[in-house]
């Protein structure tokens, strides 16, 4: 991490840490292990973790760590998971007559309910997902959507012997499972993590019909809503109209205030406490506007002026609405639902179906704006 990098890091973790009442030190740890900060409150810290779950505290914890390994050491969820109970499967197999499989298991919160549950960060040997679609229940129903998370169940059941205090009970060994269905890794379980699309358009019929999930994006809610689709959906299947009826001038600049949220958004440049502009934004421009008696009410920020002073370019050099906003999208590799794409894919995605591509079909739906 660059020296300036992790100023900024710093300087945002002891601004957060007031505003949730932590060690700023401990905040620091849990903003470098996520992506983004989803939720906070006095005393809350809800985070996507680096590997795309949805989490308080980015999962460090400090309980039943060694102080004797260093000055309040904190322990870390594994770099991979997946990858983690591989290796120990590995290890043990290489020990003993047989290798058996390996979840391996954290404590974790649930939304809208009180109290812990094991859940299966990792798996190795064994299916995290037990597939029942196309089974019948007791009554000659088929079942259409029941995938049971069986590592979870696995691990929720070993937890309660494991305990979560000073039972010193770091291993549970589970006897009596058995199972059908191919090994799978953990991952699979998370969505978010991008293990797999929503189908949309997977068709059973002898012609495939063509469906689309159109989002309507207004404000920083919808922003978010697009991003949670883009993690779900494959960009070909996914069109956002994003609203251009707020849009107006100011200072002879073209400003689009919803489209330029959604670009934010998806491209990760998005500010996670305000909602809107760009973080990290520097305010130059505004304060020597101020000083020249300028119209402040509405603010602009260095990198936000950027972008609409070269849209405004754009649009007077007469090219069409699609074409200028295609233009300002950042690079496919800087991209947050770009990289969150690349997680399910592998680095050799084919171009149409990254997430930049679905990035641009934003401007070509915003329709007409309605100028003030």
């Amino acid at each position: 991490m660059s020296i300036s990098r992790r100023c900024g890091l710093r300087a945002h973790a002891e601004s957060l840490a007031a505003q949730v009442d932590k060690d700023p030190r401990l905040v620091e740890v849990i903003l470098s292990e996520s992506q983004r900060v989803v939720r906070h409150r006095p005393g809350v810290l809800i985070v996507e973790h680096r590997l795309g779950f949805i989490m308080a505290n980015a999962g460090v914890d400090r309980s039943n760590v060694d102080p004797a390994l260093g000055t309040e050491p904190v322990l870390l969820l594994p770099r991979d998971p997946d990858a983690s109970a591989a290796r120990l499967r590995d290890r043990l197999g290489a020990h003993f007559r047989s290798r058996p499989a390996v979840i391996v298991t954290d404590s974790w919160g649930r939304a809208w309910r009180r109290g812990t549950v094991g859940i299966a960060l990792g798996a190795a040997g064994l299916p995290a997902l037990m597939d029942l679609r196309g089974r019948s229940d007791l009554f000659g129903h088929e079942l259409r959507v029941t995938e049971t998370g069986f590592a979870d169940e696995i691990a929720s059941a070993a937890s309660l012997i494991m305990g979560q205090a000073d039972e010193a009970q770091p291993v549970v060994l589970v006897r009596g499972l058995s199972w059908t269905d191919a090994a799978t890794p953990g991952a699979i379980a998370d969505p978010p993590a991008g293990r797999g699309f929503v189908p949309v358009n997977a068709s059973t019929t002898a012609t495939p019909t063509r469906s689309l999930v159109v989002a309507l994006s207004g404000g920083i809610g919808g922003a978010k809503l697009v991003l949670g689709l883009s993690r779900v959906v494959r960009p070909a299947d996914l069109v956002v109209v994003a609203n251009t009826g707020d849009d107006f001038e100011h200072l002879g600049l073209a400003i689009s205030p919803d489209l330029d949220t959604v670009m934010y958004v998806l491209a990760g440049l998005d500010d996670p406490q305000r909602g809107w502009g760009r973080r990290d934004e520097t305010w130059s421009f505004m304060a020597a506007l101020a000083a020249l008696g300028g119209e402040t009410w509405f603010q602009l920020g260095d990198g936000d002026l950027a972008t609409h002073v070269e849209r405004t370019r754009r649009r007077a050099s007469g090219r069409n609405a699609l074409r200028r906003h295609r233009r300002l999208l950042p690079p496919p590799g800087n991209c947050r639902a770009h990289r969150a794409d690349e997680r399910r894919q592998g680095a050799h995605a084919p171009a149409h179906q990254t997430k930049a591509g679905s990035t641009s079909r934003i401007t070509s739906c915003t329709g007409a704006a309605r100028r003030r």
